[in-house]
């Protein structure tokens, strides 16, 4: 007596274009799973690698998640004025290091507010030389299939 295999089920039934239109549906699937979606963890990614780029003075890794409708500093701060001020801080510090001492995010569907408390330090030392604590009030939109910064506030 044959065995009959798992797979002759499906041999017998379906004509072998039913299995080409199954396999394309499938990959269409497959390819849209790909696509980003507005997650918290995509969020603070972005917001370590903007991080990263600070501490290792590259500002083009800053500002390639700045949304190009930024408003800093209630109104007061474009996204070219944020460049230009960014690109002072990195001419003032020798070794900028910059530690988030807390970092709490809030979900609006495509939005999000992020607040961080921050600690700027300078100084090639053991203890950094100079040292401020900020906190900053962020506002992020996903656009474009990634996160964007749009506003944000420190004090």
């Amino acid at each position: 007596m044959q065995q009959n295999s798992p797979l002759m089920w499906f041999d017998r039934r379906l004509p072998s274009w039913t299995w080409l239109i199954a396999l394309a549906f499938a990959l269409l699937l497959a390819m849209q799973g790909c696509a980003k979606s507005p997650t918290e963890a995509l969020l603070r990614e972005t917001i370590d690698a903007m991080q990263a780029a600070g501490e290792s003075r590259k500002l083009d890794g800053v500002m390639e998640n700045v949304s190009a409708r930024f408003n800093g500093q209630n109104s007061s701060l474009t996204r070219d004025e944020l460049k230009r001020y960014l690109l002072g801080v990195v001419m003032r510090t020798q070794n900028l290091g910059i530690t988030r001492t807390s970092t709490t995010v809030e979900m609006k569907g495509e939005l999000a507010i992020v607040t961080l408390g921050l600690l700027l330090t300078d100084g090639s030392g053991l203890l950094p030389s100079n040292g401020q604590h900020l906190k900053a009030r962020t506002i992020w939109r996903f656009e474009e299939n990634r996160w964007q910064l749009v506003e944000a506030n420190w004090e």
